[in-house]
């Protein structure tokens, strides 16, 4: 466990082998965060959270698979090419500030020791890294404890399991390629087999969220009748697996009715998915070979919109469930990314044993909220900016987010911060003394 005044957190960089195009264009922005913190006089810890690196972006579009060990390693040093601005500010932030590097779902072939000696090699600093799906434990004063993770293990689309993921490592070392051994996450799987693809016809839509409802729908809208017959049939045989993994392990700590009311997973957005087109009429193949046209697909986005709160800060997520059991043990602050969604919200309130607060570091990437106005027009707009690869306004996109956390007088201070034309720009903060062992938001 490490001990700290100061903490940083970031999350979802996506780093890859793409320059000032696709979900992360914002080296200079990065950069000039990064070199702020560095300059922070308290001597700090800095975690980036998972997914900073994005080994699912192709070199030259070549096709992605579950685990390339031996290619891991030259796109690793791609990756820190095209980004020298990032990795040099970070070799200065490294020199006074501890650094730790966590792995996601997006950057699991960090495992991988040639591919972190690969990123050492550009950063003066000592890279701390967690990367086999454990959290960080850090201890802010005498009462306020923090955990810090990815937040990919409790996405049931998204989960790497790392116990086969070692066992390929294992062979790998030896000269053996595991085949068949590690499969990738679904996540993976819609990435390189759809998302990728139709990247060139429909760019904006690696940026919507929410992801699961929203891109899925799109996604069906885009593919043949034969691809949706193979998809639902993935769909539902990922879904049905019995887990023996974190998030199963965790959920059999609750009974329903100590769940949030009204919880709504992306296990449960992809079974009410899968139910739906199930019930749907049977797809003929004349009817599937129908071009979506801009009404259907708005009415579908226009659906979801209603009821999204992603970026509703302190709406609660699927986190909850999980944060619950983790303040039931005696965490105090629990923060983590994956969702790209920056959130802030208090958990069971007012409660001086399991009170909690959470928080979502949010991401680094370019991504746009839906429509929240019933504008006709506005809604006309951006359905067909979508389908007519027309790029959009930088106020259309979702400010770069991070999470500050520090200890003043005894007083624990964790504030979700947006990084806006050089600088900080608090969201939203909270606070927790030693006086008062609850929350209070500021």
């Amino acid at each position: 466990m490490w001990k700290a005044l100061q903490v940083f957190v970031l999350s979802d960089i996506h780093l890859n082998v793409e320059k000032n195009k696709g979900m992360f264009v914002a080296d200079a922005e990065l950069a000039s965060c990064l070199l702020w913190i560095a300059k922070q006089e308290i001597p700090s810890i800095v975690i980036l959270a998972g997914d900073t690196l994005d080994f699912l972006v192709p070199e030259k579009e070549r096709m992605i698979q579950d685990f390339e060990p031996v290619y891991a390693a030259s796109l690793a040093e791609s990756i820190v090419k095209e980004h020298k601005e990032v990795f040099d500010a970070l070799s200065a932030l490294s020199e006074k500030h501890t650094l730790i590097i966590q792995d996601g779902n997006h950057d699991s072939e960090l495992i991988l020791s040639e591919v972190r000696e690969e990123i050492q090699k550009h950063v003066n600093g000592v890279i701390r890294w967690m990367v086999h799906g454990e959290a960080a434990r850090i201890q802010i004063g005498d009462d306020t404890l923090l955990v810090v993770e990815h937040g990919h293990l409790y996405d049931s689309i998204n989960q790497v399991c790392h116990e086969k993921l070692l066992q390929a490592v294992h062979c790998y070392s030896r000269g053996v390629i595991h085949e068949g051994g590690y499969k990738a996450p679904f996540g993976t799987y819609l990435v390189k087999k759809y998302l990728h693809p139709l990247r060139r016809r429909c760019p904006i839509l690696e940026f919507v969220k929410p992801e699961v409802p929203a891109v899925l729908k799109i996604l069906w809208r885009l593919i043949g009748w034969r691809e949706k017959i193979k998809w639902l049939g993935i769909l539902k045989n990922r879904i049905q697996v019995s887990n023996k993994n974190l998030q199963h392990k965790i959920k059999l700590v609750f009974s329903p009715q100590s769940l949030f009311a009204g919880e709504h997973t992306a296990t449960t957005e992809m079974e009410d998915f899968i139910q739906e087109k199930e019930q749907e009429q049977e797809p003929q193949q004349q009817q599937n070979s129908i071009p979506p046209t801009q009404e259907s697909i708005m009415a579908d986005l226009q659906k979801i919109a209603r009821k999204d709160t992603m970026f509703d800060l302190e709406a609660f997520d699927e986190n909850v469930r999980y944060a619950r059991y983790l303040f039931q043990k005696g965490v105090k602050l629990f923060v983590t990314g994956h969702s790209h969604a920056a959130k802030a919200y208090v958990v069971n309130p007012g409660n001086p044993i399991e009170e909690g607060l959470y928080m979502n570091a949010g991401c680094w990437v370019r991504t746009i909220s839906l429509p929240q106005q019933q504008d006709t027009k506005q809604w006309q707009d951006f359905t067909q900016k979508l389908l007519e690869n027309a790029p959009l306004n930088e106020a259309d996109y979702r400010p770069y987010t991070f999470v500050s956390i520090f200890l003043k007088e005894n007083t624990v201070t964790a504030s979700l911060c947006a990084w806006k034309k050089g600088q900080e720009e608090k969201m939203v903060a909270w606070e927790r003394s030693a006086t008062n062992l609850l929350w209070e938001k500021k």
